[in-house]
């Protein structure tokens, strides 16, 4: 059983925009066949994004609060998101509130959110590669 995930639009019916399967892989949706995009390690909320060769850790999750940390190589990780009890999405907006994006199914763990949130939202190629499809 997968776990779908939902970009909000204003005034009408969020699009599906990918799914998270139980054991952390992460797709976006296209017609046809989904693409792949990344995992999750749940254990220890590291979020690796796929590649040619090995996987890259680019982002982790807090699995107690839902809290997405962009991993930097030379500095302190930077606070890029959320996800809330409800699965609900948020991009952080510096000096401002958080900006709702969308939502996961709530089976769904925090961890299993988070991933989807980094991975289909806030990765800098995730806009790029939506608007193209």
């Amino acid at each position: 059983m997968s776990f779908n995930v939902y970009r909000h639009v204003a005034g009408g019916r969020d699009d599906l925009v990918g799914r998270v399967e139980p054991d952390g892989k992460t797709y976006r949706a296209t017609p046809g066949r989904d693409d792949y995009l990344g995992r999750v390690d749940q254990e220890h909320g590291r979020i690796y994004l796929a590649d040619l060769g090995p996987d890259d850790y680019v982002a982790r999750v807090h699995p107690e609060d839902g809290k997405v940390y962009q991993h930097r190589a030379a500095a302190r990780d930077r606070y890029c998101g959320r996800v809330d009890l409800r699965r609900g999405l948020y991009a952080q907006r510096r000096w401002r509130s958080d900006v709702y994006l969308g939502r996961v199914d709530e089976a769904a763990s925090l961890t299993l959110a988070g991933a989807a949130l980094y991975l289909l939202f806030l990765h800098p190629g995730a806009g790029r590669e939506s608007a193209q499809a």
